[in-house]
C-alpha cells in the first residue's frame, strides 16, 4: 500500500470517527493488532460504558475476548491472527453477539477495519451498533480445522 492509499484510509477514518461520535449509540474499541499484543484493547469511546457496562479503565489492556461468549472468545485469537495475515483493510458488516459486563449476551452490528500506522503499529478499529430487535440473526461459528462454517438460525 503506497502512501496515498495510507492517507485515504486513515482520512476516510477520520471522517467515520467524527460521524460517529454524533452517533451516541456506536460503540468504537481500539486493538492492537500487532502480533505480540494482538487482540489488546488500547482504547474506547464512552459509548462502551453505556452499552456493555465496562468503563474505559476496564478494559483498556484487557484482551477482546472478554466482550465475547466464551465459545467465541476460545477461538477468537486464531481468527484474528489469520486476518491480520491477510491484511485485509475491511471486514464486511458482521452481526455478532457481545458480552457486557453482567454476562448477558447483546445482538450488535459490528464492521471492523484495520489501520496501519508507523509508530503505533498495526491498529484494529471495531465499530459496534446495537442491533434490532426481533430481527431474525444467523448466527455463524467459524470452524479453523476444517475451514467450514455452520450456520445456524437463533
Amino acid at each position: 500500500m503506497n502512501y496515498l492509499e495510507k492517507l485515504q484510509v486513515v482520512n476516510n477514518y477520520q471522517q467515520e470517527q467524527s460521524f460517529l461520535d454524533k452517533k451516541s449509540e456506536c460503540c468504537v474499541i481500539t486493538c492492537s493488532g500487532m502480533s505480540f499484543n494482538l487482540g489488546k484493547i488500547l482504547n474506547t469511546n464512552n459509548t462502551v460504558k453505556k452499552v456493555l457496562k465496562y468503563s474505559q479503565k476496564e478494559i483498556i489492556g484487557q484482551n477482546i475476548t472478554k466482550l465475547m461468549p466464551l465459545f467465541l472468545a476460545e477461538v477468537h485469537d486464531e481468527y484474528m491472527r489469520k486476518f491480520a495475515d491477510n491484511f485485509e483493510l475491511e471486514i464486511p458488516e458482521k452481526k455478532v453477539f457481545a458480552k457486557n459486563k453482567e454476562g448477558y449476551l447483546i445482538y450488535m452490528i459490528l464492521k471492523i477495519k484495520i489501520l496501519p500506522f508507523i509508530e503505533e503499529g498495526i491498529q484494529i478499529i471495531g465499530l459496534m451498533q446495537e442491533g434490532v430487535e426481533n430481527t431474525k440473526v444467523k448466527f455463524s461459528l467459524f470452524l479453523y480445522n476444517t475451514k467450514s462454517v455452520l450456520h445456524d438460525d437463533v
